[in-house]
């Protein structure tokens, strides 16, 4: 059995930065920022899990809309995961010995 403490947060007030949507909370969320700010998607899929998501976990758009904080549209994943999900063959490294279909 998990000794997570099961986390609920209503939604207060919503503001945009940075292309993300931001999240006012009660209870004040404990990773707020100075302002008293939280990424909206995260807030959603916190209230959706129950618990607080974990250092190495992301929350992926899976449309890539940053504005789109449906719940059926978040999925939680690993950091690396997620990096490796947004990896495109442009960002390999190539050495110039290797044939252009190596990869």
């Amino acid at each position: 059995m998990s000794d997570e403490k099961k986390v609920h947060f209503e939604i207060m007030a919503v503001c945009r930065g940075g292309g993300y949507l931001y999240a006012r909370t009660e209870p004040p969320h404990p990773r707020q920022n100075a302002k008293g700010l939280y990424p909206l998607h995260r807030v959603i899929m916190e209230n959706k899990l129950g618990r607080l998501l974990r250092e190495n976990e992301i929350v992926h758009h899976k449309d890539e809309d940053k504005t789109n904080n449906s719940p059926e549209n978040l999925h939680v994943m690993d950091r690396g995961d997620h990096a490796a999900h947004h990896e495109t063959e442009d960002d390999v490294e190539k050495c110039d010995e290797c044939s252009p279909t190596w990869f």
